[in-house]
């Protein structure tokens, strides 16, 4: 969808929107950031949330050059004295803001995402270390049960010789 929108703004206008249209795409983006986040809990989907923020970054960009270029139109319409359609300073800002948010709230995710993965494998590992001790403790009291059965038995055998 968003690769859609982006590639239309290319193709139709030229490279140039609306500001309508850039704040939807904006939203767009931070709705998949959001669920990103959400599926980096998942530490199989490494590869893939890599390969999504890539394309969230990219998309970042394209509408970065979109803000841009509406701010140098908006600039060049106040110089020429036009009151047109244009984006004010404030619009601009609040779309740069929520550009960087989204990009900050991403990296966070990605850094969340890979330090829940490295606390999980710490705690394989232990949970291994604990289960490796258990399995060699339980085989050393099997061998001591057995060793003294067999001393037992020696035993028996014994007496069993010497009353014979």
């Amino acid at each position: 969808m968003l690769g859609g929108a982006i590639g239309r703004i290319e193709k139709e206008g030229g490279g140039m929107t609306t500001m309508d249209r850039v704040l939807g795409l904006a939203n767009v983006i931070q709705h998949i950031q959001e669920q990103i986040q959400l599926i980096s809990q998942d530490p199989g989907q490494e590869q893939n949330i890599k390969v999504y923020n890539d394309g969230i970054g990219q998309a970042s960009n394209y509408i970065k050059g979109y803000v841009q270029r509406l701010q140098e139109q908006a600039q060049a319409q106040a110089e020429a004295g036009a009151a047109g359609n244009g984006m004010d300073p404030e619009t601009a800002a609040k779309i740069q803001a929520m550009l960087i948010t989204a990009q900050s709230k991403s990296q966070i995710a990605a850094a969340n995402s890979e330090q829940k993965r490295t606390q999980k494998q710490v705690a394989f590992d232990q949970d291994q270390q604990r289960k490796n001790a258990s399995t060699i403790a339980e085989a050393q009291r099997k061998g001591a049960l057995t060793r003294a059965d067999i001393a037992a038995m020696d035993l028996k055998t014994q007496a069993n010789i010497l009353n014979q």
